[in-house]
């Protein structure tokens, strides 16, 4: 346990250290260790994540080694932060053949998933969708609409028991907002399916965990409305605040205030600010696009003149 918390240290201090070089001769330290496979993951990960700063042919060879450790790992989990990184890190560098190795290993770690525990598919839809953005922007978009694709059958299909559809609903909420920046629109269902759910009162007569679920839900539900068009987020979100009722601290000393609905005001405030918010999807895209093809100009540049 000692030697593990070490390790996470270690990491975690590489990310504030200032000199190239030395970050260089730290990672390339921590990767020549021998560690269990599951640490070796992770510094493989963290070493992907710093890569940029250390240039492209460090990155290259931190690529060619995340396949033959993918196939070492078990944890689903580590295996999908592995591999987003190896793919986020290939097209960062344009090197579209690590991309397409680590994209069909994604894609079968995910097929693989219909008897997984809600709980890992949530962690793993929480990892994928904070790098869709990311994606998206590097010209990936056909392979994030595939992941996403994938992630809702795997969802849907998973084989649980009833006391964990409001886990459930979350993911689809998360994945519903997701398609909306590509102008799908079938999220609605799910989105419908859960505003039912809150607006119903059954959660809060479940005492302190249904008040629970009820506020987690909420702040799923905003966040999922949050990338609609304008006006339906709008509309949705004064919907919800107008009706929505039972969000309260049932075991708290607190009397001027709760923190569950301060949790949902938050979140509310995140989603507000956000850029997906304020800017229509075609307007979007376009941003996408257009850095993505000035990313390419600036990588094929700096190639002709260290050529």
């Amino acid at each position: 346990r000692r030697s593990h918390d070490d390790l996470q240290k270690q990491l975690s201090d590489l990310f504030v250290e200032n000199s190239r070089s030395r970050l260089s001769e730290k990672l390339t330290e921590l990767l020549k260790r021998q560690l269990p496979v599951e640490s070796r993951a992770q510094v493989l990960t963290t070493s992907l994540e710093l890569s940029p700063r250390l240039g492209e042919t460090f990155a290259s060879g931190l690529l060619n080694e995340v396949v033959p450790l993918d196939r070492q790992l078990n944890d689903p989990v580590a295996r999908a932060a592995l591999l987003e990184k190896g793919m986020q890190i290939g097209a960062h560098f344009d090197q579209m053949a690590s991309v397409h190795d680590c994209f069909n290993r994604m894609s079968q770690l995910l097929a693989s998933q219909q008897n997984a525990e809600l709980s890992v598919l949530d962690a793993l839809e929480k990892l994928l969708s904070r790098s869709f953005i990311t994606f998206r922007r590097l010209g990936m978009r056909e392979e994030t609409a595939f992941l996403l694709e994938a992630m809702s059958k795997v969802v849907r299909e998973s084989k649980q028991q009833e006391e964990h559809d409001v886990e459930r609903m979350r993911v689809l909420l998360q994945l519903a907002g997701a398609w909306f920046y590509f102008g799908q629109e079938h999220g609605w269902k799910d989105i419908d399916t859960a505003r039912e759910l809150l607006l119903s009162g059954q959660l809060t007569h479940q005492g302190h965990v249904g008040v629970r679920k009820q506020t987690d839900l909420a702040m799923s539900y905003i966040s999922a409305v949050g990338q609609a068009p304008l006006q339906d987020a709008m509309d949705r979100l004064q919907d919800l605040f107008l009706n929505l009722t039972g969000i309260r601290d049932g075991q708290t000393v607190s009397s001027h205030y709760s923190l569950k609905q301060l949790d949902i005001v938050e979140t509310l405030v995140q989603t507000i600010v956000s850029d997906t918010f304020t800017m229509d999807r075609n307007s979007q895209r376009w941003m996408d696009d257009e850095e993505f093809l000035i990313r390419r100009r600036i990588h094929r540049d700096m190639k002709e003149r260290m050529a």
